[in-house]
């Protein structure tokens, strides 16, 4: 269940000191093996972006889409910045993997070019995964030792239904008229947008187009545009220094997140003060470059929903379970918001 996963923190910083608190506040126990800062010195005129590769890269005159249509008509006004108005259709009430497209235009560019994407999760993987633990009821601590054990072919049955969802599919128009596939967007979780660059190949002024082709409703887009890439950029690797417990934390356990053979295992309540010291050599960009895994409590509520074919349908037919769990999804997805950070949990 482990991964690592980087996320640009948008802000930059001067040589010093520097601070984040760590908090679990969910009903989720936590086991985080490192959190680290990734620094790249800041250059006039220019950014660092993280690229769907995974890689840092400088890239420069970020600009906004001429045009953007969707099914619903223009969405322009809700991707032009990022300010929080996002793009969030709804779903479709049949089938939650039920694709939908959203076309861009961008004026005359040459050199190589990036899309910049910020975007995050609806409340469609969310669901999913919580009546996936449902139907799986008392069984679900089989399935994940399992997993854990190795067992052939059941971690691609797991994904599967993440799989038919799937992120962000980024394509663009060739001077010939053909659709080429650049890249995918994908980010787990529905909390934070993090913005990645979809490389999108050189043009020598050519205006643009880009179709973004993704399951409807999965996802909320903040901000698009399209950027001049300049290269690959070798950050800083900034590791804690010093870890300090909060209130309702156990400060013996604190130097665990300072090895990096171990684990530090957090519970509901939770909390730490990471500090960090950014070099010298400027301001810097910051991203978070985190790495663990956590386990999520299991609900006495869900325990009624027990289902033994509608788990296994989950993991041998997730298309399927898909279009049976669209229905009870559609029926409470204007509460989703409200139900999910109404579980937030903070001493």
């Amino acid at each position: 269940l482990e991964e690592r996963d980087v996320d640009r923190l948008g802000l930059t910083a001067p040589a010093g000191t520097f601070s984040l608190v760590m908090r679990n506040e969910a009903q989720e126990t936590h086991a985080v093996r490192h959190v680290r800062l990734l620094g790249a010195p800041v250059l006039d005129g220019a950014t660092v972006l993280q690229s769907s590769e995974g890689t840092l890269v400088r890239a420069t005159a970020i600009e906004a889409p001429i045009t953007c249509r969707s099914a619903g008509g223009s969405c322009l006004s809700q991707i032009q910045e990022r300010d929080d108005v996002e793009y969030a259709p709804t779903t479709q009430a049949e089938d939650l993997a039920a694709r939908e497209e959203v076309r861009l235009s961008f004026g005359p560019v040459s050199g190589r070019v990036g899309l910049v994407l910020s975007a995050r999760h609806s409340f469609v993987t969310t669901y999913v995964f919580y009546q996936s633990l449902a139907y799986a009821g008392a069984r679900t601590g089989d399935l994940l030792a399992s997993l854990e054990r190795g067992e052939p072919e059941l971690s691609e049955r797991v994904l599967g239904v993440a799989e038919e969802l799937g992120g962000i599919e980024v394509w663009v128009r060739e001077r010939g008229g053909a659709w080429r596939e650049a890249g995918v967007f994908d980010e787990a979780g529905p909390i934070a947008a993090d913005q990645q660059v979809v490389d999108l190949g050189s043009f020598r002024g050519d205006q643009i187009e880009v179709e973004l082709r993704m399951a409807q409703g999965s996802w909320r887009i903040d901000e698009v545009g399209l950027a001049l890439l300049e290269g690959v950029v070798e950050p800083w690797v900034i590791e804690v220094d010093s870890v300090t417990s909060l209130a309702g934390t156990a400060p013996d356990v604190a130097h665990r997140l300072l090895d990096p053979d171990s684990y530090l295992v957090t519970t509901q309540g939770d909390g730490y003060q990471l500090w960090f010291t950014i070099p010298e050599g400027g301001d810097h960009h910051l991203f978070l470059d985190s790495q663990g895994y956590y386990y999520e409590w299991m609900r006495e509520g869900w325990l009624a929903e027990q289902n033994a074919l509608l788990a296994a349908s989950v993991l041998s037919r997730p298309r399927d379970a898909l279009r049976s769990m669209a229905p009870g999804f559609k029926e409470i997805e204007p509460e989703m918001e409200r139900l999910f950070w109404s579980s937030r949990f903070r001493r």
